[in-house]
């Protein structure tokens, strides 16, 4: 009976007109010679698997209840019932898929499945704006984690919140809580969060500004801090922030310097900017690839395009090893498109394209072509002016 079952599944995959069968372990077969329940479970998942790759979903719902029937195990049943709410959702049997995900959350034990699949179940009730339902699975699964896990759930609860007209409701929840409990860090980290959301800047410093009396070492704390005062328009305050995190992270202290500059550089204090930029690489690593290459992406990052292409040039000039000159090219080659200098950017990246062995730049460089080719079509688009009345 068994695998008289196989068999007409092995058909119906044929039919399919991939072979799907084929592409599906057979079942083990257990001390009597034959397939036990669960490696038959396993099969009908993987053959449900290969239908929905095809788009042949009846058959992949049929394989899929038959694959939760014989499995014994809850977690692998959870993993089928899943793969079932999935299948449901996509083919737009919303109560079904809804069923599914419910009963899925209650076979699934594993945390970070849970996590996952609550977050998955919280976007199907968000897409068709069903916010009430999202919502109580994110209180749900949020009771349940701490940690950056938790602050990652409750980033998407808050953006739910904004879209369902709740911000407002829960901002007052928070500030209520932090004002229980103001050495709470956690708190007041979603607070400034949820300033930010809803575009209350000066409160958001403020807490971060609290948040640093409370830790003055925490590092994303310090880092936020410096980009509340940058998008304040206070300058001296984001550099200064930013110097503390030199201290506090001398690893990061390239990147801090070139957000210095940068800060300098926009706010017109040429001084500082440039007294800074001197600080970016040591002068006996000026002459250096990896030197030459930081300078050139600073530069860059300031539309000064010409001294970003001259050190982006020596970069790749520089460079012995020739995984780091291809890395220095796809470089010059964005820089070429930045400034907007589009048949040398399209030159660099035939080139590698063709000489390359590593698929990964390859794969750049033709990004990169692409909007070349793109911003060259677009260049070469007529004008069309409206006729004079």
């Amino acid at each position: 009976m068994i695998t008289h079952k196989i068999l007409i599944f092995t058909v119906l995959g044929l039919l399919a007109g991939e072979g799907l069968a084929a592409e599906v372990k057979e079942p083990t077969a257990g001390e009597a010679g034959r397939p036990t329940e669960r490696s038959l479970s396993r099969y009908y998942a993987e053959l449900a698997h290969v239908h929905t790759r095809y788009k042949v979903y009846d058959k992949a719902e049929e394989c899929l209840k038959k694959a939760i029937e014989l499995e014994a195990d809850a977690g692998a049943s959870s993993n089928h019932t899943y793969q079932l709410a999935r299948l449901y959702s996509s083919m737009g049997r919303d109560d079904d898929a809804e069923a599914m995900f419910e009963f899925c959350l209650e076979l699934t034990t594993d945390k970070s499945s849970m996590i996952n699949r609550s977050r998955e179940f919280a976007r199907f009730y968000e897409v068709r704006q069903q916010y009430e339902k999202a919502e109580a699975i994110y209180k749900r699964i949020i009771a349940k984690v701490d940690g950056s896990t938790g602050n990652l759930l409750r980033r998407d609860f808050f953006g739910l919140c904004r879209k369902s007209g709740k911000l407002k409701e829960v901002l007052a929840d928070w500030e209520k809580q932090a004002a229980a409990a103001p050495e709470n860090a956690d708190l007041l980290t979603d607070l400034a969060y949820i300033y930010r959301m809803s575009g209350e800047r000066e409160k958001e410093l403020s807490t971060y500004q609290k948040l640093a009396e409370i830790n003055p070492r925490d590092q994303k704390t310090i880092f936020m801090m410096a980009i509340a005062y940058r998008n304040r328009g206070k300058t001296d305050e984001a550099a200064e922030a930013y110097k503390k995190l030199i201290d506090i992270n001398p690893a990061g202290k390239p990147y801090y310097i070139a957000e210095i500059v940068k800060l300098y550089a926009r706010a017109g204090k040429t001084e500082q900017a440039e007294e800074w930029e001197e600080k970016l690489v040591a002068p006996e690593q000026r002459g250096s690839p990896a030197g030459r290459a930081r300078l050139a992406k600073l530069y860059r990052d300031l539309n000064k395009h010409d001294k970003a292409i001259e050190y982006c040039l020596a970069a790749v000039e520089a460079a012995k090893d020739p995984r780091q000159k291809e890395r220095y090219e796809l470089q010059l080659a964005r820089t070429y498109l930045t400034a907007k200098k589009l048949a040398k950017a399209r030159e660099v990246c035939k080139k590698l394209i063709e000489k390359t062995k590593n698929p990964a730049t390859r794969g750049e460089a033709q990004t990169i072509l692409t909007r070349v080719e793109r911003q060259r079509a677009n260049k070469r688009l007529p004008v069309v002016r409206p006729e004079p009345k």
